[in-house]
């Protein structure tokens, strides 16, 4: 009865630390991804945006021509 009781908290213990481990790795990681992705995507989108503003008819009319439209 004793020996089995140890074990579960053991087990318990174990398994306590394992999550927090798993989850605090997993908060960090979303943490360090996301605001990286978030700016590229910005840096991206700002990127895009001024070429379709600057050169936007542009691509799309030797776009369309392209096409055979």
């Amino acid at each position: 009865m004793v020996h089995e009781s140890s074990n579960r908290v053991r087990g318990t213990n174990d398994t306590d630390s394992h999550n927090s481990g798993t989850y605090t790795k997993d908060n960090k990681n979303r943490l360090l991804r996301k605001p990286n992705d978030s700016r590229l995507n910005d840096i991206l989108f700002v990127v895009s945006l001024g070429y379709i503003v600057s050169y936007g008819p542009i691509t799309i009319s030797s776009f369309l021509r392209m096409m055979g439209l």
